[in-house]
């Protein structure tokens, strides 16, 4: 047999095998599940500048169904593979703070009893992209020449802004503080800018941040503690009201046992009353902390007690003793923030009251005042 002849039987031979090996492989597509590539069907859009651009993703569902459609009735193949495209879920490992040329990752995660359930073979849940065509522009700092001011004395600190920038955009912005009264130290507040990034990007500008923190860390502030009294300042004005108030009561004009004890009688006695053993006894801090500003945010209470002596022009009992308090009551004391103490002491005569003892003269300065108050001892050791 010569060569040309067993070469046409070979080939005879051979081609009922090659036919079937093909029907077998076609067959075997027929069966295997759709492999899909998922993250093929993301969108990833980048906006921005350079070195401060953004990504976002969206999907793209109708190249999504038209694919699991198979060249079949896409309507169908919404409503039978919805469930398994609303299980999708899609994430970038940076969208934020892009610059061209750098390299982000997209995932893609599903539900994989949906798609088992549906016959789909999921592939390609990742893809990386490269960050490309975003535009060079100017970095501006929303902030940097918005200078915040603060006034008032701390819990009822206000804060406001001023734009000093020399820069035309920027000085043309404006701020919104989230709260601008009724602070206190420690207290933090939100200052947003509110420019329109559209605009400043059609001006080739964009921003870090519209947004920042400010704390109060520094602000006058009401006393509230006794460890903040200036006790020398109070010493100093212990042996001052001692004098006023042999002053008052030598005074013959006046008839300060009635002042003290409220009983009329005592006008129709002789006014040569004398002061005799009068001494410091206490100090209070009188302070508000309702949250509520009231007329005075504190007080600061002095106490005294002497007698307050009358002749009897007795030969007996030539002398009366009366036993007597006095409380001088000063208010609004403040420590600066350079941590400077200051408190009102004008008119010393016109801020003591009195009584017989010490809880009468106490009762007598809260029915004078309105407003709740704490009341607490302050150690002048």
């Amino acid at each position: 047999m010569n060569k040309s002849k067993l070469r046409n039987i070979i080939i005879k031979a051979a081609i009922p095998l090659v036919i079937l090996a093909i029907l077998i492989i076609v067959k075997v597509n027929m069966t295997q599940k759709q492999e899909f590539r998922l993250s093929r069907y993301v969108i990833v859009t980048t906006t921005g500048f350079d070195s401060n651009g953004k990504a976002s993703l969206s999907l793209d569902d109708v190249g999504l169904y038209t694919a699991l459609a198979d060249g079949g009735d896409t309507g169908e193949a919404e409503v039978k593979y919805k469930p398994f495209v609303d299980s999708l879920k899609y994430s970038l490992d940076r969208d934020t703070g892009l610059s061209n040329g750098d390299t982000i990752s997209l995932t893609v995660t599903y539900d994989s009893r949906i798609a088992d359930k549906l016959g789909i073979d999921v592939g390609g849940t990742t893809r990386s992209i490269k960050v490309e065509g975003l535009e060079e522009g100017t970095l501006l700092d929303a902030f940097a020449d918005v200078k915040i001011i603060t006034g008032g004395i701390s819990p009822y600190v206000y804060v406001t802004y001023a734009n000093e920038s020399d820069n035309e955009y920027l000085a043309s912005l404006e701020y919104v503080i989230d709260k601008t009264s009724n602070l206190a130290i420690g207290d933090e507040v939100t200052i947003r800018c509110n420019a329109d990034e559209k605009a400043a990007a059609d001006k080739g500008y964009y921003f870090s941040t519209l947004e920042m923190k400010y704390t109060i860390e520094e602000a006058d502030r009401y006393v509230n503690d006794p460890e903040d009294v200036d006790k020398k300042v109070l010493k100093e004005l212990s042996g001052e009201n001692i004098g006023i108030i042999e002053d008052e009561i030598n005074d013959t004009t006046n008839h300060m046992s009635y002042e003290v004890t409220g009983d009329i009688n005592y006008l129709f006695r002789d006014s040569n009353e004398t002061a005799e053993d009068f001494a410091f006894q206490k100090a209070v801090l009188v302070y508000n902390d309702t949250g509520y500003e009231q007329k005075h945010e504190n007080y600061i209470l002095l106490f005294y007690k002497g007698n307050i002596v009358m002749p009897t022009y007795s030969s007996d009992n030539p002398n009366q003793y009366l036993e007597s308090w006095f409380c001088f009551r000063y208010s609004d004391a403040v420590i600066s923030r350079e941590g400077e103490w200051s408190m009102a002491t004008n008119d010393p005569k016109e801020r003591y009251i009195c009584g017989t003892d010490y809880e009468s003269t106490l009762e007598a300065f809260k029915s004078d005042i309105s407003g709740s108050y704490t009341y607490t001892d302050i150690p002048m050791d």
